[in-house]
């Protein structure tokens, strides 16, 4: 593994420098195909937030020490020793998980950061404990709320590139916040109706039936009357679905069984090709 991962010395469209990585200054573009992507990006209120935290802690470490070699007696009040001594140990163990990375020559991505980033999502914790310690439970109470649903509305933002949801032009460049961000937006639809449109369009073309010489016609006058096939039947059709993976046309249903007979021979077009339904111990003279 060392010397697989030594081998990555290559540059790489997506790679980035550790010390971009606090900043969340590029993303990891993953994949876009239909007018949708999967790009990597964090929640940027929580990652910003959790670099603040960390400077805010440098600061107060350092205001500390100095106030200590000048003989004040911080180390008596119970609110700073739990400040220091919980966010000294997550400043520890943020900064363990991130400096190792600028000794690499490998390829870097901003995934690599993600167990640093856990130590300092934490420290904002500390540091939103410290600053409210003043106020009454009912105060802190409503703080906390309002920086969690400020925490999922910038998720609502961003999470169409986190699932590959639909997403028009508009919404992806108002969200491309920093020129570095290079998610494509012009891959995307205008608006969100050429996106239902383009569903609809797929749906029926995975759909069409296809007749052929020895299939009859599906036309009132030439369907017989339902004719329940067997279970063993309906568990072959069912195991046939499974195997070939692909879309079927919805199939006659009578007394809980599937009516094949008014149909006889039945070609159904799919993505794969033409598949004949009767090829599976449906053959009209076996009903």
């Amino acid at each position: 593994m060392w010397n697989t991962n030594s081998g990555l010395t290559e540059s790489h469209p997506y790679d980035s420098h550790p010390s971009s990585w606090i900043f969340m200054r590029r993303g990891i573009n993953f994949w876009g195909k239909e007018h949708r992507q999967i790009y990597l990006i964090g929640n940027p209120l929580t990652w910003w937030s959790s670099t603040f935290a960390l400077f805010i802690f440098i600061v107060a470490k350092s205001v500390l020490i100095l106030r200590a070699k000048r003989g004040y007696k911080d180390h008596f009040n119970s609110t700073i020793v739990h400040f220091d001594s919980n966010a000294s140990f997550l400043f520890v163990g943020w900064f363990l998980h991130y400096f190792p990375f600028f000794l690499m020559k490998r390829q870097l991505f901003l995934h690599h950061y993600f167990p640093s980033l856990y130590y300092a999502i934490l420290l904002i914790g500390i540091g939103f404990d410290l600053f409210t310690i003043r106020l009454q439970k009912r105060e802190r109470y409503i703080a906390a709320t309002i920086f969690l649903l400020a925490v999922i509305y910038f998720f609502s933002i961003f999470s169409p590139m986190a699932y590959g949801n639909p997403w028009i032009k508009s919404e992806c460049q108002s969200a491309k916040w920093l020129n570095t961000w290079d998610f494509n937006c012009d891959q995307h639809f205008d608006t969100y109706d050429q996106f239902y449109n383009e569903d609809l369009k797929n749906v029926d073309q995975a759909n069409i039936i296809t007749k052929t010489e020895d299939s009859i016609s599906l036309d009132d006058n030439n369907q017989k009357e339902p004719h329940n096939v067997s279970k063993d039947d309906v568990d072959q059709f069912d195991m046939a679905m499974t195997r070939e993976k692909d879309d079927w046309i919805t199939m006659g249903w009578v007394n809980n069984h599937y009516d094949l007979s008014r149909y006889g021979n039945i070609y159904i077009h799919v993505q794969g090709g033409m598949t004949e339904a009767n090829c599976v111990l449906f053959h009209r003279s076996n009903l």
